[in-house]
C-alpha cells in the first residue's frame, strides 16, 4: 500500500491537494481531506527577468554595434572614396558641360584629324 503522492514538473501556480482514503477496514472515508499549497516559480520563470534578459540583448546589440561604429577603420576610407568620387564626378559634369558650351559645331580649318596625326610635313619633305 502506497501512502505518498508525487507529482513532477508542476507549473508554478496554486494548487489543492484532495484525498480520499480507507482505513484497514476497508471504509471510505467520504469527506477526504485537503491540503493547499503553491508552487513559486523558478528564477527563470519570472517576469523580471525576461525583462532583463530581453534589455540584456538590446544592450549586447548595441554595444557591437558601437564598437563596429567606432573601430571600423574602412568606414573613413569608404567616406573619403564617397566624397572623391562625388567631386569627380561634378568635375565630369563641369567639363562635359563646358566642352559641350566650347563646341559650336565648326572644325578647325585643319579639321580634326590633327588631334589624332602628329605633324606630317617634315616626312612628306623627306
Amino acid at each position: 500500500m502506497r501512502r505518498q503522492a508525487f507529482y513532477s514538473d508542476l507549473r508554478p501556480g496554486k494548487y489543492r491537494f484532495h484525498v480520499i482514503a480507507c482505513n484497514n477496514d476497508g471504509v471510505w472515508n467520504d469527506k477526504g481531506a485537503a491540503l493547499d499549497f503553491s508552487v513559486l516559480p523558478a528564477m527563470y520563470q519570472t517576469a523580471w527577468f525576461r525583462v532583463a534578459c530581453i534589455l540584456t540583448g538590446i544592450f549586447i546589440f548595441w554595444a557591437f554595434y558601437r564598437l563596429r561604429t567606432l573601430s571600423d577603420p574602412c568606414l573613413p576610407l569608404a567616406h573619403d572614396l564617397r566624397n572623391d568620387l562625388a567631386e569627380r564626378t561634378r568635375l565630369a559634369r563641369e567639363l562635359h558641360d563646358t566642352l559641350l558650351q566650347n563646341d559650336s559645331g565648326q572644325q578647325d580649318d585643319r579639321g580634326p584629324i590633327c588631334l589624332i596625326l602628329p605633324p606630317s610635313r617634315g616626312v612628306l619633305a623627306k
